[in-house]
């Protein structure tokens, strides 16, 4: 029987260690927010995220996916026990797909990337968006 495959993006679980992990490299921890059964989740996910997982294009990210109505557990940017479905209501998110570009205590460093490519330009948005929360963190630290 062969192993399952790592997901695409891996579920969140411990929050305050990926924004240690995202610091180290000096990158914002890049949180997706998703619903059940969503295609446009389905293709935000495999289409353009997967590939910062992997480090495509020279560059890897800390990227972690929060399904907006689940009770799956995990540990708060605090430390602290959540749920997603509260994560999701303590970064005000309600629509999936959404992307969030954040430090190590969750301020936001881009705007959020709400829905899905319709138009055929999400890398592009993704691509400024990503650029944007770097530079930022890059400031921060000067």
């Amino acid at each position: 029987m062969a192993a399952a495959a790592a997901p695409a993006v891996p579920f969140a679980t411990d929050l305050r260690s990926y924004a240690t992990e995202s610091a180290r490299s000096a990158a914002p921890l890049v949180l997706f927010f998703t619903l059940p059964d969503c295609a446009y989740c389905h293709t935000v996910r495999h289409s353009y995220l997967a590939p910062l997982v992997r480090g495509e294009g020279g560059r890897r990210y800390v990227v972690r996916e929060i399904v907006i109505d689940s009770q799956r557990k995990v540990a708060g940017l605090d430390g602290k026990a959540a749920t997603h479905r509260a994560l999701a209501q303590r970064f005000g998110v309600r629509f999936g797909p959404t992307v969030l570009f954040v430090d190590g205590v969750g301020k936001a460093l881009a705007p959020p990337l709400v829905g899905g490519d319709t138009a055929g330009m999400y890398g592009a948005y993704l691509d400024a968006r990503l650029a944007e929360a770097s530079g930022r963190l890059a400031n921060a630290v000067k």
